[in-house]
């Protein structure tokens, strides 16, 4: 008897304690805006005569839907038309990268019958199609494509001394990290001929499901190009990502996009400074690490999505150097984008 009263007495003693309460956490998103995963669409060989879609059609889809995306250039086909066209794309919001002078083989293969070219072509192939992508766009590319993805060791080095921030020289159909790896190394897949249209959505749903970031590959669409798509299969993927990214699932986003959150992210470290009485905070302050930066336009922002969880009520203001910043409540979440440098950000209740 006295052994079920004293395990009753210890029963209500657990029932009548106080729930322990959460505390307040501050984190930097894992992508931007807390989309659940990221996702680039590349768009190869832009200035081929065969590949004229990506101008007739790429660039207003997607402007139109506000989806940014890549298109990677064969310099030494792209006449006037294609620059005043390079630049009317880089004005909406999409990013050019290096595809190369002439589109050759960058290692010797049986099949390849475009030629090839190594280290004794780098002043054609890289350093006088960057030039000319300088000079014609007023941008320095960010990224290179290999043709047919070939490539060697040689040529990341030399690009990386170039000054580029990295290649998709990864792995094929394998999807990328949301922590910061070796941008020379990005992974991405390939859409082929005769894969069904279904699997560009269904990588964008991998993305998110696995928290992570994918770069789905394409040419052009309605054209003589390699796995070409018509435009109402294109407008169908362009219209489930709008609602993926609408949803806050995915953030659609170009390479430099993507790889300068993550040295952004990977530089920063963000914690609670001060709480008022009720464990509000009411200070949050963001410190950058001492780590090498790719310089110059090379970095397209400078911005930061700050979460903040378990807060028992929500901030009446956010501001960052006495300007306010809209925030959004999320899933028990207030979240909001910094510019940086910042020092501190301060909440009001």
């Amino acid at each position: 008897m006295k052994k079920y009263i004293y395990t009753l007495s210890l029963l209500f003693s657990f029932l009548a304690a106080p729930a322990q309460l959460k505390i307040a956490q501050v984190y930097i998103a894992p992508f931007r805006h807390d989309a659940d995963g990221a996702y680039t669409l590349i768009h190869d060989d832009f200035g081929a005569e065969y590949a004229r879609g990506i101008e007739e059609y790429i660039d207003t889809m997607n402007y139109n839907r506000k989806l940014p995306i890549c298109f990677a250039a064969i310099v030494g086909e792209c006449d006037q038309e294609d620059w005043t066209k390079a630049k009317d794309m880089i004005g909406h919001g999409h990013q050019i990268l290096n595809h190369s002078m002439t589109h050759k083989c960058g290692q010797v293969q049986s099949w390849c019958t475009f030629g090839n070219w190594n280290e004794k072509d780098f002043p054609t192939e890289i350093d006088k199609s960057t030039e000319l992508i300088l000079k014609n766009t007023g941008k320095h590319p960010a990224f290179f494509v290999f043709p047919f993805d070939l490539f060697t060791d040689t040529m990341l080095h030399y690009l990386e001394a170039k000054h580029y921030i990295g290649a998709r020289a990864g792995k094929q159909n394998i999807l990328n990290s949301a922590v910061l790896s070796d941008p020379f190394l990005l992974n991405f897949a390939v859409f082929r001929p005769g894969e069904p249209v279904s699997a560009l959505n269904d990588m964008a749903d991998k993305a998110t499901q696995s928290k992570s970031w994918a770069v789905r590959v394409m040419h052009g669409i309605e054209d003589e190009s390699w796995a070409q798509i018509t435009a109402e299969e294109y407008a169908t993927h362009l219209d489930y990502l709008q609602q993926q990214v609408k949803q806050n699932k995915l953030w659609m986003a170009t390479l430099s996009d993507v790889v300068t959150y993550q040295y952004n992210k990977e530089a920063a470290v963000t914690k609670i400074a001060e709480q008022n009485k009720d464990g509000l905070p009411t200070k949050i302050i963001v410190e950058l690490k001492n780590i090498k930066l790719p310089s110059g336009d090379l970095m397209s922002h400078d911005t930061l999505t700050i979460v903040l969880k378990h807060l028992k009520a929500t901030p009446k203001t956010i501001s960052q150097s006495q300007l306010y910043i809209p925030f959004e409540i999320r899933d028990d979440k207030v979240i909001f984008d910094i510019n940086l440098p910042v020092n501190e950000i301060v909440l009001t209740y």
